[in-house]
């Protein structure tokens, strides 16, 4: 239905060259929706264990902001 591919690719490339923390972070959870819905299991835990591992590492100041 969408070119998943593509946004895939692209969230790759602009996580490479993003300096800001939270648009990269964001562009992470695009590219695992992307890979989920391609089907592509194998990926999609890859990138699932980066966002675990960047969760993890975070201190949050309120619960609120760790949702």
């Amino acid at each position: 239905c969408g070119n998943y591919s593509g946004a895939a690719d692209f969230l790759y490339q602009y996580r490479t060259f993003c300096t800001n923390s939270e648009r990269s972070l964001s562009a992470l959870w695009g590219k695992l929706a992307a890979e989920i819905l391609m089907q592509n299991w194998d990926i999609a835990l890859e990138e699932l264990n980066r966002l675990k591992e960047i969760i993890d590492s975070k201190n949050f100041a309120s619960p609120l902001n760790q949702l």
